[in-house]
């Protein structure tokens, strides 16, 4: 294993494979933290191959090639470019040992994919650090070192540490050997897995953002796009957990209401679930997901009052209007409130330095005229799913409706967003959502906010502090 490690934060590419020489043959998470990229960068064996630790091994038919995979100890769940189709039989051999609890209060563990066997709790009814795996859409299994399943539904692979709620403090690594699957790389499985990468991806061609800045802006928006489908892939599964989780979930898709539109009798777009009904479109393909691509087929369906194009062109007109646009100046305005924020101590400090300007006198400075705008903060994730998982579930102690509504509010047009370093939190994010559209006329941005803002308190939480409702908002219009 060579040393050729490559910063990763001003890559186009979603693989992490960029960490790797060109000839290993190791796989790596595609959405792995800034925190799990510094740790990897800190930890060069983090990257090494011993001999042993995988075993190379085919299934009888000698259809599939035996996968090397990686997975890091962290508190995200970890995408691989692995596609997994209905059915396939997927073997998993683990190896190795990581570590839970490496704090100075708590007394280190190391365990294997089965877990702390010493902690009664459980969490998604498996042992506290156990490996655990699901097919996106799919079922929770756990893994370990003679796992054999059957897939119950195609998607893409995830991968994680069974850390729940719990401010575990991993490290470390497992390897594991899989047969089953194919290669896809990040961008082939959006695709194929029904979402338009393209569209939604509107920070990838900007060479100033960090991937994990990249990759939470394609999430919200994917949020935004179908939030249905969104739960499908990264909350339902978790709703064992606890019922935060589920009344997130119920909130997320009960806000499809604001997108219901007349399409006509002849509607082939399924208002309660924001997705194309392959049953009522006009075309051959089953896998049908790009509005663009419809062909109609003769005599199969009643088309007389059908008019095909002004569909697909009100579908267009309703996913665009729920897309988020990266603005370069909303996101230079976000990394320099971060970066404002980065060595203060304490919350209160923290807003004693965003009064010294306001948000509002930042806008003006960059001649935006924006008639509504908010930020939002949270601290101590640095991974896109982390960070926006953090804004969206309601602990014990926080109630997050004015973020769900904020992130999936319709009237936001444009947005910023910066992953920084804390000096207490390690991480801190900011995003900054506002409407850029001259001709928007809405209410007044603090009529739609203030009833939940003020039941927001920020609260501590197991010593790690969420302040996930710092919404701005000034009296002022632009």
């Amino acid at each position: 294993m060579g040393s050729a490690i490559q910063c990763c934060s001003n890559t186009n590419e979603s693989d992490s494979n960029f960490l790797l020489d060109k000839n290993s043959e190791l796989i790596l998470p595609l959405n792995l933290s800034i925190q799990d990229i510094l740790n990897i960068k800190q930890n060069p064996e983090y990257l090494e191959v011993q001999s042993g630790e995988f075993r190379d091994e085919r299934n009888k038919q000698n259809e599939f090639k035996c996968f090397k995979l990686r997975v890091y100890a962290s508190y995200d769940e970890q995408m691989f470019p692995i596609w997994v189709e209905k059915g396939t039989r997927l073997k998993f051999r683990v190896s190795g040992l990581w570590s839970l609890y490496n704090d100075e209060d708590s007394k280190k563990v190391k365990v294997d994919s089965l877990g702390d066997e010493n902690q009664e709790e459980r969490v998604l009814n498996n042992r506290i650090g156990c490996l655990l795996g699901r097919i996106s859409g799919g079922p929770i299994f756990p893994i370990n070192n003679n796992t054999e399943i059957v897939s119950m539904n195609k998607g893409c692979l995830f991968l994680f540490q069974n850390n729940g709620v719990y401010e575990t403090h991993p490290k470390g690594f497992l390897n594991v050997s899989l047969v089953g699957g194919r290669i896809y790389s990040y961008s082939e499985i959006e695709k194929v897995g029904k979402w338009p990468y393209a569209l939604l991806n509107t920070g990838n061609n900007f060479t100033e953002l960090l991937f994990q800045e990249k990759d939470l802006i394609y999430l919200i928006n994917k949020l935004r796009y179908d939030p249905s489908m969104f739960c499908d892939q990264y909350l339902n599964h978790l709703t064992e957990m606890n019922d935060h989780y589920d009344l997130c979930c119920q909130e997320i898709i009960s806000f499809n209401k604001l997108r219901n539109v007349d399409m006509g009798n002849n509607s082939v777009y399924d208002k309660e679930n924001m997705r194309i009904d392959v049953n009522k479109t006009p075309t051959n393909d089953s896998n049908y997901n790009n509005f663009s691509n419809v062909q109609p087929v003769k005599d199969t369906h009643n088309t007389s009052n059908y008019d095909q194009n002004s569909v697909l062109n009100k579908l267009n007109t309703i996913a665009k209007e729920f897309i988020l646009i990266h603005d370069p100046r909303l996101q230079g305005i976000s990394r320099e409130r971060s970066e404002r924020r980065q060595y203060v101590d304490t919350m209160d400090d923290n807003h004693k330095k965003d009064e010294e300007t306001s948000l509002l006198d930042m806008l003006k400075s960059q001649n935006l005229n924006c008639s509504l705008y908010c930020e939002i903060c949270t601290y101590g994730k640095s991974s896109a799913i982390g960070i926006l998982a953090q804004l969206l579930i309601d602990d014990d102690h926080l109630n997050n409706n004015a973020n769900r509504e904020s992130l999936i509010n319709g009237n936001y047009t444009h947005i910023g967003v910066s992953i920084h370093e804390h000096n207490i939190y390690e991480w801190s994010c900011s995003i900054i959502l506002a409407n850029l559209s001259e001709d928007y006329e809405g209410e007044d941005q603090n009529d739609n906010f203030d009833n939940n803002f003020d039941n927001n308190n920020n609260m501590e939480n197991d010593g790690e502090y969420v302040d996930n409702n710092d919404l701005v908002h000034d009296d002022e219009n632009l």
